[in-house]
């Protein structure tokens, strides 16, 4: 009896101490995950306007609720870690159950979300530009549907994708292939930038498919007829060979000659080459004031010395982002160089690319705003333009949008901006 009591005891107490034991592990799971909502800083712009994460505890694939928001909020949710491949993931996700309209109009709507939402979309454009390609499956269609959001970088994404598709095989001889047919050429109702991105995204995907032979890959850039194509189409060449050096330390690059690929390139395309020289020299240092430095002066050295414009061109490239967020800054770095003649050139470099990585004209009209006084004009003319290709507003939305920068005397010039294409394109391209 006394052992069958003992038996009873033991039996409950084990039975006690198992029930504590599961409590205590359940707050502990609560306490260290917290809900599934993620939590984030309420202003981080460390990473060119990636919001980064300090806790997110996600699912393995997004789950549509129609509840929730329309398809695209809900994803730009889902996707707040700031992985590039996330929406195209979740665009595969969503055609499992949505129709191809809903899912091409989400596709339109990120777009349009990323790019209002940061200035660093570029890269996100880039893979849905992808994504879009392989899901129609069709060049046409895929660039009937792409956007001049995220810096018109859907474009650049479908033609890798295209020529990677279509020429699977690399150093394909170059009369094989030919690329003055791909983009639609004087669509009526469309304006040139679509045109202009079109070509540029050709650029990129030619490098990839010469394996970063970007005398072989410019080459084919003289197919295009306007001297702006051909700029377009070249800058794509010579871009697409810096990201690749940035992320594999490889490409078209010789380290004996400090100029290359720039000093064996005709001089055509030479402008471009030298407009996306300073990255490789930059992005490595973290660019830090000393690689700026370090870089006007190896574009002070450059020779012609006709280019060397261009050079300081690319340094106010890399600048488009300090511009955003610090703009005195930005402006403080284009008046660092040695040679006064050319920061002007440095200026246009910054607020071009602040346009076209955004579609709101706030930041570049402040930009200009702080400017010393003999580039206000020239910088208004230049957001004038812009806004007139972009946005093909009438006369009073034109007023409208040039009366938002803060120097008044200056909206004139703004709304005096050129309509003519090649005036415009001489403008907003790096020619």
């Amino acid at each position: 009896m006394c052992l069958l009591r003992l038996s009873t005891f033991m039996r409950s107490t084990v039975l006690r101490l198992r029930n504590k034991f599961i409590f205590a592990v359940s707050i502990l799971v609560v306490l260290l995950l917290g809900n599934h909502v993620p939590v984030y800083p309420a202003d981080n712009h460390a990473n060119h306007g990636t919001q980064v994460p300090v806790q997110n505890e996600k699912k393995d694939n997004i789950e549509y609720d129609e509840a929730s928001g329309s398809y695209a909020e809900q994803i730009m949710v889902y996707c707040q870690d700031g992985n590039e491949h996330c929406p195209a993931i979740s665009l595969d996700e969503l055609n499992k159950t949505a129709s191809r309209q809903d899912v091409l109009r989400t596709f339109s709507d990120l777009n349009l979300l990323h790019d209002k939402r940061d200035h660093s979309c570029h890269h996100v454009g880039h893979h849905l530009g992808s994504w879009l390609y392989n899901y129609t499956g069709d060049l046409k269609e895929a660039l009937n549907y792409a956007s001049l959001y995220c810096g018109g970088s859907n474009y650049h994404g479908i033609l890798i994708s295209y020529f990677e598709d279509e020429y699977p095989v690399q150093n394909v001889g170059k009369y094989q292939i030919r690329v003055a047919h791909l983009c639609p050429i004087d669509q009526e109702n469309v304006n040139w930038m679509h045109e202009r991105d079109c070509f540029h995204g050709i650029g990129h995907g030619l490098t990839k498919i010469y394996n970063y032979n970007t005398t072989a890959a410019v080459s084919h850039c003289d197919e295009f007829i306007r001297l702006w194509a051909q700029s377009a189409c070249a800058r794509g060449v010579f871009m697409e060979n810096n990201d690749y050096f940035i992320q594999t330390g490889k490409g078209d690059f010789d380290k004996k000659r400090i100029y290359s690929p720039c000093d064996k390139t005709i001089e055509k395309f030479a402008t471009q080459c030298y407009y996306t020289y300073p990255r490789h020299l930059l992005e490595p240092n973290n660019y830090s004031f000393e690689s700026y430095e370090d870089t006007f002066a190896l574009c002070d050295n450059i020779s012609p010395e006709k280019f060397v414009k261009y050079c300081y061109d690319g340094i106010g490239r890399s600048l488009a982002y300090v511009g955003f967020r610090n703009p005195e800054e930005a402006i403080k770095i284009c008046y660092q160089g040695n040679q006064p003649a050319y920061y002007n050139d440095c200026l246009t470099g910054t607020v071009k690319p602040m346009l076209k990585q955004d579609a709101n004209t706030g930041p570049a009209f402040k930009f200009c705003s702080l400017t010393d006084v003999d580039f206000r004009s020239e910088c208004h003319k230049i957001v004038g333009t812009w806004i007139k290709a972009f946005l093909n507003p009438n006369l009073q939305e034109l007023e409208r949008e040039c009366s938002k920068t803060p120097e008044i005397d200056y909206v004139t010039d703004c709304m005096n901006a050129s309509e003519e294409t090649n005036v415009q394109a001489s403008v907003l391209e790096p020619m």
